[in-house]
């Protein structure tokens, strides 16, 4: 088929073969079309890909959020300038 996007090459190998085979388990419509089915697993690929970056985001929200209170005004511990705050962990001195 003509086209001016571009092509790549994938060599069948093993495992390339299995998931193909695999693949066609699920979608039994394509069980004789292999490019098709590399193109619904590239599909599937890409949605496990994005939906797995989405929960790592949310994650991070909510550490962040979680631990937002620790933080004062500024930026800084609440009642503690930093290089107090540094002296007193190192010195042992932790808060309850």
């Amino acid at each position: 088929m003509p086209t001016n996007r571009p092509r790549h090459v994938v060599t069948e190998v093993d495992e390339v073969a299995e998931a193909l085979d695999e693949a066609a388990q699920v979608w039994p419509e394509y069980r004789e079309q292999r490019g098709k089915l590399l193109q619904q697993l590239i599909a599937e690929g890409h949605k496990a890909i994005h939906l797995e970056r989405e929960r790592a985001l949310e994650r991070r929200r909510a550490a962040i959020k979680a631990n937002a209170g620790f933080m004062g005004e500024h930026g800084r511990m609440d009642g503690l300038d930093s290089v107090t705050f540094v002296r007193q962990r190192r010195d042992g001195d932790w808060p309850e």
